[in-house]
């Protein structure tokens, strides 16, 4: 749900240069040193040359009092995981910078090529890593268990198709999928933790950011034009006292922020979203 009020965005425009970048559809592996293939492109999207492209930069802040943080009690693996366990809905930083909003340019339709990956997701500490993730349409996602509690993965897209839905039994296990269109899946573990979830998002071009822990993202190799940027974060406050039939607590509606923007070559365009209480309340349940 697209929020209009409630929120403060402070655009600022700034002229940094910047190196020239290229694309040849190919990026070398850290690694190994060698070129990774590169993914399929999707239809609509044009991969082409772009050279001293501009740069989005900027930050998601909180602003303000929090959320209620929600607590659930561990009914199953409470040796491993604890007595109490908490629903990561929000993140801020020692800052204010928000964590886990993803931020991308909305219906670019040309530019450099697909990242492709790896795209990874673990079980780690009981709780998911990262909790929210981005990625390209045809990229393959890995999911491993690196602890020795038992998980079910289970990934949903939003008209309620399952996407994957893999158990895992003991540390070492994984399972994969590739992602075969775009769109948000809900991710959750099925097997007694209720407080483990979080979200893949998946985009046809290369122009999307999650924020770092300090609430800051930067996307370079932008072809100059007008875009909007938009700015997702998931519902951070808890809809009544109830819970669903797995118990896990029901949370408002997602934050969605949008801005209009002009990028011009060589130079760093600045966003700043800001969010608080009365952005959530209007976002709805």
């Amino acid at each position: 749900m697209a929020v209009s009020y409630g929120l403060h965005i402070a655009v600022v425009i700034g002229c940094i240069s910047l190196f020239a970048w290229g694309c040849d559809g190919g990026e070398p592996d850290r690694a190994s040193g060698t070129r990774r293939t590169p993914l399929a492109l999707p239809s609509g999207y044009r991969v082409t040359t772009v050279v001293n492209g501009g740069t989005l930069s900027g930050s998601v802040l909180w602003v303000g009092a929090r959320p209620e943080a929600v607590s659930l009690a561990v009914e199953h693996h409470a040796d491993a995981c604890g007595e109490q366990q908490t629903v990561h809905a929000l993140t801020v930083g020692s800052h204010g910078g928000v964590a886990d909003t993803v931020v991308y340019l909305d219906g670019i339709t040309e530019g450099r090529a697909l990242e492709p990956g790896p795209f990874e997701l673990a079980f780690r500490g009981c709780t998911l890593s990262p909790r929210v993730l981005a990625m390209p349409v045809g990229g393959m996602l890995s999911v491993l268990d690196d602890e020795d509690v038992l998980h079910n993965f289970h990934a949903a897209w939003s008209n309620g198709a399952t996407w994957l839905d893999v158990g895992l039994p003991s540390r070492g296990a994984h399972g994969s999928v590739a992602a075969e269109h775009t769109g948000i899946a809900t991710l959750v573990d099925d097997a007694g933790h209720p407080w483990i979830g979080g979200f893949v998002h998946v985009f046809d071009h290369p122009y999307y950011r999650v924020t770092t822990d300090d609430g800051r993202f930067r996307i370079t190799g932008i072809p100059p034009g007008q875009y909007t940027v938009r700015a997702w974060h998931q519902g951070v406050r808890r809809v009544g006292s109830g819970s669903d039939a797995s118990g896990r607590p029901r949370l408002s509606a997602a934050l969605v922020l949008a801005r209009p923007i002009a990028v011009t070559s060589g130079t760093d365009t600045v966003v700043d979203f800001q969010l608080d209480l009365a952005a959530v309340e209007a976002a709805g349940d």
